[in-house]
């Protein structure tokens, strides 16, 4: 149990780290103009993989692989809650197996806000930066992040919150 614990903290570390960078890289392409330097969405000039020589390319295109490494750990991490909290061998007291679902919960929820704002990043672009769209689109962004932190502070803290809890009989 503790192991799968320890496994989900690096996770949630990862992913919360992951898109406070993909946020800054975000505010760097909006302050260096490089917003429509991919102007087409979900490629970038028509290209999986651009020339990259033009430095607002290159900006907006790592803003995107960014972006899509947050995907694919997010998905991970999901993935890893739900299956640490359905895990039957693991030996979880009812509080453990409590707090374990109700963190795959939340992830899940992470991952409909991250899907949101993938969405959002296309139309954000197609929209060429309508003001209302890109402050969406950060909104959406922040509310992943701070979702994301506090999973990751509750595992940092998973047996002190397990200790809290009102006896089995209450859950």
């Amino acid at each position: 149990m503790e192991n799968m614990v320890k496994t989900l903290r690096i996770l949630g570390a990862v992913v919360t780290i992951t898109a406070l960078a993909v946020i800054v890289l975000g505010g760097y392409v909006a302050a260096s103009g490089a917003g429509l330097g991919c102007p087409d969405w979900p490629l970038c000039h028509n290209k999986i993989i651009p020339d990259v020589t033009d430095p607002l390319v290159a900006i907006e295109f790592t803003h995107r692989l960014f972006a899509a490494f947050l995907s694919i750990i997010t998905v991970f991490f999901v993935g890893s809650t739900w299956y640490a909290y359905r895990q039957k061998h693991s030996g979880a007291t009812e509080k453990e197996k409590y707090l374990l679902r109700r963190i795959a919960h939340l992830s899940t929820i992470g991952l409909v806000l991250l899907l949101t704002q993938v969405n959002l990043g296309g139309v954000t672009v197609l929209s060429k930066l309508q003001p209302l769209i890109v402050a969406i689109h950060l909104g959406t962004a922040t509310l992943f992040f701070t979702l994301m932190a506090f999973i990751t502070y509750l595992l940092f803290n998973f047996n002190l919150y397990v200790k809290l809890m009102l006896s089995d009989h209450d859950l």
